[in-house]
């Protein structure tokens, strides 16, 4: 018995050696089966599931920045609620700015103004300067931009002082912004000074504050002051930052305005369309409306620059239309007729019979010489409208040969005395044969018989 142990103990290395070398030759069918069958997925390679309460796990199918909102949405909420005053402010940019990263964004729309108000608020109320100023922001600009339905200038200055008491300077330049414009309450220019200086002694190199100091300026009509203030604010010091704000943009709208009107400075045109170019090429994110640009200012401004630097007829046409009208902006019959010479010079036809029709201080003719001298150029300006399809001007040509074109001895005298013309002296005489074609080329019945 003793002598088969020992020979089973000596045969079973043998037997392993053997064994070992069986699973190191060919593998069997069953074998090559279980190695076809894929293998378990690992431990990185498993669906993620983001438990609420437990730090998120970013998910490399996702681009970083969307990695940051979705850990932003998992975890700021409880901190929030918890009372944390820096997770109830990332949390209200959240809700409030799909402007940015587009994190409130998406089929799931988290966007939610009153959410992100009172979040800033009971962070700012902990002493958060930003929420501070986020909240003072969205109580001045109320539904203007950013959705919240109520404006409350009084409660927007107050959270901007309490911000500036802690030194923010731009809750700073938004008080001077407030009294310069007299945004929700009366103009008060000498805090507005007040504050854009401080702002401009905290940080020198933000130049913004000089747009309000040059919009204060314009109102007391120190245009010289005005264009220096503006040009600090859109000269070469700016030009180092590849962004620009918004104050410091709309400096550039200004003092081209200047130069498009010689206030302050020489009238020069070119350079005025340099400058508004300029000022619109480095808007690099969509404007903020507020109060002091409204739709009709940014399209008026537009408008300008397409006829200054573009030479549009039809630009300058339509901003001669609104000088006339007062659309848009003050009403002047001079700059008016201005435009529309600028656009009757390249035969455009709508500013030909506009520029014929046009009355300037009950003088016909906006260069307000002899009326005995305009008519003449009233029928050639109207004949050449009426050439290029104008059906109004050809209407007024009808007219006009219809029932002659005569002068009162007072008109005669206007701009025209020494002349010896006489009462009711007749410049353009009757012509029945013209009246016939202009009336049929207007397509427009003309006036019944008396």
């Amino acid at each position: 018995m003793q002598t088969s142990k020992k020979i089973l103990i000596l045969f079973c290395p043998s037997l392993l050696l053997f064994l070992w070398g069986c699973n190191r030759s060919e593998p069997t069918i069953s074998q090559q089966k279980q190695e076809s069958t894929p293998a378990p997925l690992s431990k990185t390679e498993q669906p993620i599931v983001q438990i609420l309460g437990q730090p998120y796990i970013d998910d490399p199918e996702l681009p970083e920045w969307l990695n940051d909102c979705e850990r932003g949405w998992h975890e700021l909420p409880a901190k929030a609620e918890a009372g944390d005053p820096e997770a109830q402010n990332k949390l209200a940019h959240m809700y409030y700015d799909n402007y940015n990263l587009d994190c409130a964004s998406g089929p799931d729309d988290k966007h939610d103004p009153r959410k992100a108000l009172d979040l800033f608020l009971k962070s700012a109320e902990q002493g958060n300067v930003n929420s501070m100023f986020m909240a003072g922001l969205m109580y001045l600009e109320g539904p203007s931009f950013y959705d919240y339905p109520e404006q409350d200038s009084k409660e927007a200055e107050k959270w901007f002082l309490k911000a500036v008491a802690k030194g923010d300077t731009s809750s700073a330049l938004e008080l001077s912004r407030i009294y310069a414009q007299g945004l929700g309450m009366p103009k008060d220019p000498q805090k507005a000074r007040k504050w854009a200086y401080w702002a401009l002694k905290q940080n020198p190199n933000n130049t913004s504050p000089n747009y309000y100091l040059g919009l204060l300026a314009l109102d007391e009509k120190q245009y010289k002051q005005a264009a220096k203030f503006f040009l600090n604010c859109t000269g070469e010091k700016t030009k180092e930052y590849e962004w620009m704000t918004y104050e410091c943009r709309h400096a550039g709208y200004q003092l081209s305005t200047l130069y498009e009107q010689g206030l302050g400075v020489e009238k020069d045109l070119k350079k005025a369309a340099e400058l508004y170019d300029e000022a619109r090429s480095r808007a690099v994110s969509r404007p903020i409306l507020t109060p002091d640009e409204d739709i009709t200012t940014i399209a008026l401004d537009r408008l300008w620059y397409i006829a200054v630097y573009k030479k549009n007829p039809q630009a300058q046409y339509e901003l001669g239309r609104r000088y006339e009208t007062g659309d848009g902006v003050e009403k002047d019959e001079v700059r008016a007729a201005e435009w529309y010479s600028r656009a009757a010079e390249q035969n455009n036809p709508d500013a030909l019979y506009a520029l014929a029709m046009i009355d300037i201080g009950n003088h016909k003719g906006y260069h307000h010489y002899c009326i005995i001298d305009w008519i003449p150029e009233k029928r050639d300006m109207l004949e050449k409208a009426a050439e290029l399809g104008h059906a109004k001007a050809a209407y007024e040509l009808g007219q006009m040969y219809k029932t002659g074109a005569y002068i009162s001895g007072n008109e005669a005298t206007n701009g025209c005395l020494g002349w010896g013309w006489r009462y009711s002296d007749v410049v353009i005489g009757r012509d029945e044969s013209k009246a016939r074609y202009y009336f049929k080329k207007s397509g427009i019945n003309p006036p019944a018989e008396e």
